[in-house]
């Protein structure tokens, strides 16, 4: 919201509304009750203001104002700062108005000819990045971990979120990332939560005490939950919105710490759901050596080989080799084409290869202050995301965005079959070296050291002669005699009885021994038979059971009032937690 003697301030000028794509600018409501001014930013950085009518017919009058970014007024404006910031901003999903005339032409061109995928087009050349004239380092560095996404679509995340999961028997898919985080120097960590987020609170204060990084504020690690201020209806829509909230409220800076912490200079901001091996130092010299506002972490990967409708994708200038000109949240085929960089004009797009966006980044104080900073409320149907309208926004602001390329491994965990195909690669034996790099099992060694939660439970053991292969097993577990297990994890607290035969298993595991049973009862029971099973924490499993989807089915769900029952899903059957199977369940 801007008031009218706002509008006439220095950097905004006042121009008739001629913008493409403006359907997308509707009514801002931040639920004041009453019809005002309204500023919108669009994608390229442009400010609409809009008046609600309350006439009969409706009509409403727009009029675009353009906020100047450039550092020089932007410092030279510092006393009207605080006019500035009384912008209202919208996410809006303008990223169209990304693409340059030349694009167009691109799109154009291609479809003449049959949509041919082309090389990357030369971009206009600009000014060379310089350094930064004070290089950011790791102890001026605040993060901020995002694990508060819904995922409706996945079985285990009724109950609890998607970055509480299990992995490798004894982790949660957050201590991936908060392991990066420690290693390379980073001592203030922020984790934000929203969804189904008990479980991983829990799991984050017991995993990661004050005293793991010394006494006093020397380090944290601490989860913020959704915030909210009276004004706002709704929880966080989007991971930005979610940022922008807890920046808003002093949070990320560490006032809540009492003001005992300095301010940072940048934020590094990534996904609590990814599993990779990183050294953000690496992506923080970048930031330094090209003086950006923002920098991502970007992988190579061909077209064929990713799910570019749940991913990010980007292009580079060709006379700025980190400088990025193009970025569109999951693509559609022909703005692929667009991005794509191929070998030469008659090479397939599925060989074509894309930079694909980590979901890892580095902000600096000054875009999250100018851009974030400014937005005071998103209305309720509407999202603000990093990727499909943060990023953009920057880019067509005019400030510096690079990519920093990583060659390792990276799997974001976006699905639920991604959660368990990761997990099944670390029961894979044999693998080379080289073959192991490129897989969930590189993660799980003596060399990367990842945080979790102490237990103080007995070793697992196993009674009589127990056939296993391509097993973990994590501390509490017990198996009975003439049990075979292959490829499977086990969580901790799991009883197996004996006879059983469990292949391509999941057991999440459970929070104590014999939680909901007595002693004398085990999870599995004797004689049952899995294949191709998740098995959620607190389940019990009937003697002589059969859970195999032997019908194939690829998706069915039977559950009853309170939640218990399973669900196949891609042809994987998980129990869901809390169910109990009478013996001779077959499934």
């Amino acid at each position: 919201r801007v008031s009218e003697d706002k509008m006439s301030a220095p950097g905004v000028a006042i121009t008739p509304l001629r913008a493409r794509g403006m359907e997308i600018l509707h009514p801002l409501r931040c639920d004041r009750g009453m019809t005002r001014p309204r500023a919108v930013l669009t994608a390229r950085g442009r400010v609409s203001r809009a008046s609600s009518s309350a006439s009969a017919g409706g009509e409403s009058s727009s009029l675009r104002g353009k906020i100047s970014t450039q550092r020089g007024r932007s410092r030279a404006r510092a006393s009207g700062e605080a006019d500035a910031r009384s912008v209202s901003v919208a996410a809006v999903a303008g990223v169209d108005e990304l693409q340059t005339d030349a694009a167009s032409a691109g799109r154009a061109k291609a479809a003449a000819t049959n949509g041919a995928p082309k090389k990357a087009k030369k971009a206009v050349p600009q000014k060379i990045p310089q350094p930064r004239e004070e290089f950011v380092e790791m102890k001026d560095i605040h993060a901020v971990v995002l694990a508060g996404g819904p995922d409706s679509g996945n079985p285990m995340t009724r109950t609890d979120s998607k970055a509480a999961q299990r992995f490798a028997a004894t982790y949660r898919l957050i201590d991936i990332p908060l392991a990066n985080l420690i290693a390379s120097g980073v001592s203030r960590t922020f984790v934000l939560t929203q969804w189904n987020a008990h479980s991983l609170n829990q799991h984050v204060q017991a995993a990661y005490p004050q005293d793991l990084f010394g006494f006093g504020d020397k380090g944290f690690v601490e989860c913020l939950p959704s915030y909210q201020r009276p004004e706002e209806k709704t929880w966080s829509t989007g991971s930005a919105d979610s940022v922008r909230r807890h920046y808003q409220a002093g949070t990320l800076q560490g006032k809540s710490h009492g003001g005992c912490l300095s301010e940072p200079k940048a934020y590094i901001i990534c996904s609590g759901e990814s599993l990779y091996q990183m050294d953000y130092n690496d992506i923080l010299k970048t930031h330094n050596e090209t003086g950006a506002e923002i920098t991502i972490a970007t992988q190579k990967r061909k077209v064929g080989d990713i799910d570019y409708h749940n991913l990010g994708v980007l292009s580079m200038r060709e006379d700025m080799a980190t400088a990025v000109e193009h970025f569109k949240e999951k693509p559609s085929v022909d703005e692929l084409k667009e991005i794509a960089v191929c070998g030469d004009e008659s090479e397939k797009l599925e060989d074509c290869e894309v930079a694909v966006n980590m979901g890892i980044y580095v902000f600096s104080e000054r875009i999250m202050r100018d851009l974030l900073g400014r937005i005071e409320c998103v209305a309720d149907d509407m999202s603000l995301d990093l990727g499909k309208d943060f990023i953009p926004m920057a880019i067509g602001s005019g400030y510096a965005v690079h990519a920093h390329e990583y060659a390792g491994y990276w799997q974001p965990i976006r699905t639920f079959r991604d959660w368990y195909d990761a997990n099944m690669e670390l029961c894979r034996s044999g693998l080379t070296p080289e073959e192991k790099a490129n897989t969930a099992a590189s993660l799980v060694s003596h060399e990367f050291k990842i945080f979790t939660i102490a237990r103080c439970l007995p070793p697992a053991k196993f009674n009589g002669d127990v056939y296993t292969e391509g097993t973990i097993a994590s501390e509490g577990v017990c198996v009975g005699a003439n049990t075979k297990l292959t490829n499977a994890l086990i969580g901790p607290c799991v009883a197996i009885g004996p006879d059983c035969d469990i292949a391509d298993t999941i057991f999440v595991g459970n929070l104590s021994m014999n939680s909901i049973h007595n002693a004398n009862v085990p999870d599995v029971g004797k004689g049952s038979v899995l294949r191709g099973v998740v098995v959620d924490r607190d389940v019990v499993i009937g003697e002589g059971c059969v859970i195999n989807n032997a019908r194939g089915w690829k998706s069915h769900e039977a559950t009853d009032a309170d939640g218990h029952g399973y669900v196949i899903q891609d042809g994987i059957v998980t129990l869901l937690q809390g169910t109990v199977l009478p013996p001779g369940t077959v499934i």
